[in-house]
């Protein structure tokens, strides 16, 4: 049996007007006590620079796996674009089994339609090695935004433990809108071979400290700048506003060549 008029209309009066995900429940209670699921959408729920998500997702990923734009694995969490994850679903309360939710999970999930769909969440009964749950089985619905999952004909037969597996893919790269706006200035340029840095970088070998000294634009003081697709405004300080001027600091020992950043550092500033 699919899902019916009055279920679609429970789910859309709580995803329009409460902001929270359906739950397989007859009772009123879910209305409040469903996980959150908003309508609203906030700087962190934006994903900044989708074109850097790869178009088919890497073969062969183990839990926790970053990749890069260009879908080769790293550890650097600065140039990583995408996570892929695998997680044990629970049932939420009071939903007679129905409804399972991820209880926390980082970055944006990325949807089943995204590209060529090699990004859609799988879904397996009770574990990892468990029978596969196919798209439309007992008319599931996944809700992105929440994490929750929710079978409106009933728990399916291959479920015995309460527990549904989920493998998918979160983007963890930069977030929100404040990188637009028109491109001032990019520099690039190598800590561990500052003899061919452009004029306006310099080497403190004492306190081992990149200063980068560049004219953007003294008429637009609000500017954005990003080092290697990353805001890092934590890891660059502004010695002088006026000629706008900031230190690169951070592990940056060129003596001993070990980088905090990948080579080559790449600083774009824009205005806002």
């Amino acid at each position: 049996m699919a899902r019916t008029t009055a279920q679609s209309a429970d789910a859309a009066f709580k995803k329009s007007i409460l902001n929270v995900a359906a739950v397989h429940n007859t009772a009123d209670f879910p209305f409040y006590a469903s996980p959150r699921s908003n309508t609203v959408v906030f700087a962190s729920n934006i994903i900044a620079e989708d074109t850097k998500i790869p178009t088919v997702a890497p073969t062969s990923p183990t839990a926790g796996d970053m990749f890069d734009e260009n879908g080769d694995i790293t550890t650097d969490s600065e140039l990583a674009v995408i996570q892929y994850n695998e997680s044990v679903m629970q049932p939420w309360a009071g939903t007679s089994n129905n409804s399972y939710y991820l209880s926390s999970y980082d970055g944006i999930i990325i949807p089943f339609n995204f590209s060529d769909g090699s990004y859609s969440p799988q879904f397996k009964a009770n574990s990892s090695t468990g029978e596969n749950i196919p798209f439309g089985l007992n008319s599931w619905v996944f809700d992105y935004m929440s994490g929750v999952m929710t079978f409106y004909d009933g728990k399916p037969s291959s479920i015995t433990n309460n527990q549904v597996f989920v493998a998918y893919w979160t983007y963890v790269g930069p977030t929100g809108v404040g990188t637009g706006g028109a491109e001032i200035s990019t520099i690039s340029f190598s800590i561990s071979d500052l003899t061919s840095a452009p004029t306006g970088i310099s080497w403190n070998s004492t306190n081992e400290i990149v200063t980068v000294t560049h004219n953007l634009d003294t008429a637009a003081p609000n500017v954005f700048i990003s080092v290697n697709s990353k805001t890092l405004l934590t890891d660059l300080t502004i010695i002088d506003s006026n000629s706008f001027s900031f230190e690169l600091a951070g592990d940056l020992n060129k003596t001993n060549n070990t980088v905090s950043y990948p080579e080559p550092v790449n600083i774009v500033v824009r205005k806002l």
